[in-house]
């Protein structure tokens, strides 16, 4: 695989640094229009993004030079956890985006697939496994990683596991996120509430009914800044 860029069927895949990617102002103007989609402070959200993310993974269709998605990611620091005698080097997924005319087309499938693999084979000659991880409050996300993956952790509505338990109290202290005391471990208390936009809330209560229910089994309210964080491991 050539981790700078690649086509693979009708999709073209770019891989840059967030720094490089936004120094064109085109760039920047694409995704804050694809964040007003979505949210009412689109401007601040991209702030966010840049703020805890140092890789850009872009989809294209070749078909017509549309961008498709963007799946963001921070493997810069030097974050590792010990499971079971092997050590993991810990990858935040911190933002992903589609879209909205490739929902539900498998964009999100190829990219998430497209970059992991990248990442594996950019740190698998420092020998390290690897252990993905993501936060959000969002259903739809929800939906899609829990679809997409064959390993995603913790299970939605099962027992915790040890390995669960183990990989929670390690992460919880690395994130740039607060916990509240004795709180439901994978929920985080961030003070940095969702301010979705009208069409995209619209969309989530009427077609996201068992995510709802169980973020909110967890006691998660996007309202009030709260994330729900969730994990999956590659081997070497």
């Amino acid at each position: 695989m050539n981790c700078i860029n690649e086509k693979k069927n009708q999709t073209y895949f770019v891989i840059k640094s967030t720094e490089e990617f936004f120094e064109e102002w085109d760039n920047v103007e694409l995704f804050l229009n694809a964040l007003t989609n979505c949210y009412q402070n689109p401007r601040e959200v991209l702030n966010r993004i840049l703020s805890v993310n140092n890789k850009v993974f872009v989809s294209t269709d070749t078909h017509n030079n549309h961008i498709k998605g963007y799946l963001f990611y921070n493997d810069k620091a030097n974050t590792e956890i010990n499971i079971a005698d092997k050590i993991y080097k810990c990858i935040y997924n911190g933002y992903a985006l589609i879209n909205e005319k490739y929902r539900q087309t498998g964009a999100l499938q190829e990219l998430l697939e497209y970059s992991v693999a990248c990442l594996k084979e950019l740190h698998e000659k420092n020998g390290y496994s690897l252990l993905f991880y993501a936060v959000t409050s969002n259903p739809i996300a929800l939906r899609g990683y829990y679809r997409i993956l064959k390993d995603v952790s913790p299970q939605i509505s099962k027992e915790l596991t040890d390995e669960d338990l183990q990989v929670w109290d390690f992460l919880k202290s690395q994130l740039f996120v607060s916990t509240a005391t004795g709180s439901v471990p994978f929920v985080l208390k961030t003070g940095l509430p969702q301010r979705y936009a009208a069409s995209m809330r619209r969309t989530i209560k009427t077609s996201l009914v068992g995510e709802i229910d169980y973020l909110n089994s967890l006691g998660v309210n996007e309202e009030n800044g709260d994330r729900f964080l969730f994990y999956w491991l590659i081997e070497d």
